[in-house]
């Protein structure tokens, strides 16, 4: 079965299928050190769903050596890749995956600075939201002994900000009532 998927991620062809047949690539082989070279490759190739598969492939490894990639794939002008990038760099939980989402945020707006947002507010607990010149004076000052924080402190974090938020009595704009973030809707 490897060696058929291999086959059809190597011939190209339609992107949906290629990015699958890497999804089910990277179940069978992992952290092998090829494949993960491979997904690097294949995250600097112009087909958007293969370029995202290889990244959250990536992103999934634990490879801390994958942070460069997944870094440079935040200055893609898709947003789903930038997406895709995202989801990457948080799932390593590394200070470097922090950094380089902090260097990157002040480019974006909207939904993706939200998104942004949320994932540093995920791996660091820290209350900036979408204020990317605060993160970036905090990460100045506390990148050197920076760790991400653990599940349990996040839970904790994220209840004391659920109770924070139920108590604001501000009106944000809804659609049907789902929040919008983003500022352009249509």
């Amino acid at each position: 079965i490897q060696e058929d998927l291999e086959k059809i991620v190597e011939k190209g062809g339609d992107e949906i299928i290629v990015s699958t047949a890497m999804e089910a690539l990277g179940t069978l082989r992992g952290k092998d050190a090829a494949w993960l070279a491979l997904l690097a490759k294949y995250a600097e190739k112009p087909k958007i769903e293969v370029k995202n598969a290889a990244l959250r492939l990536l992103g999934k490894s634990g490879d801390a050596g994958s942070v460069p990639v997944l870094a440079k794939a935040l200055d893609d002008p898709n947003w789903s890749t930038r997406m895709a990038a995202l989801n990457g760099l948080e799932a390593l939980r590394t200070a470097e995956a922090v950094g380089a989402i902090i260097a990157r945020m002040e480019h974006e707006n909207g939904l993706m600075a939200q998104r942004f947002a949320d994932t540093l507010f995920r791996l660091t607990g820290r209350p900036y939201r979408m204020a990317a010149a605060a993160w970036k004076s905090w990460w100045e000052t506390s990148s050197a002994s920076f760790k991400p924080i653990s599940v349990a402190e996040l839970s904790k974090l994220k209840e004391e900000e659920e109770k924070r938020v139920l108590k604001q009595s501000s009106h944000v704009a809804t659609f049907f009532g789902v929040r919008i973030l983003s500022r352009r809707v249509i």
